[in-house]
């Protein structure tokens, strides 16, 4: 079983694009804070309405939770020689953890399981 869940700040705005059979996709990045204190970064790649809620709700900053499914990449970064590697993760499940407003400070999530319809 291939399954991550990750809880995080968005990195930047996402960016959707849509495919001529008219299913979408959103691109953003998560910090996650390791034990160390440091942030990890997942790219997330979403579809669907999954996709559309992404684009419409995150925004740089929002904390969000995501379960879905890891994919690394590794390579060797040929200017330093260091090897990288980079977590992509495919979004099956999204929540959205900000409060609706600004000047509300509650603790409310919002849960958007995609795998059944509106």
């Amino acid at each position: 079983m291939n399954t991550i869940q990750i809880a995080g700040n968005v990195g930047k705005e996402p960016e959707i694009q849509y495919f001529e059979s008219g299913q979408a996709c959103a691109k953003f990045s998560v910090a996650v804070r390791n034990y160390k204190g440091e942030s990890d970064w997942f790219d997330c790649e979403a579809w669907g309405k999954t996709a559309q809620i992404a684009a419409d709700y995150l925004h740089k900053g929002s904390r969000v939770a995501i379960s879905g499914s890891v994919k690394i990449d590794q390579w060797e970064d040929k200017s330093s020689g260091q090897k990288r590697k980079a977590w992509k993760v495919n979004v099956n499940q999204l929540t959205l953890m900000d409060s609706k407003s600004d000047s509300q400070q509650s603790s409310r999530s919002t849960t958007a399981d995609f795998d059944e319809p509106f």
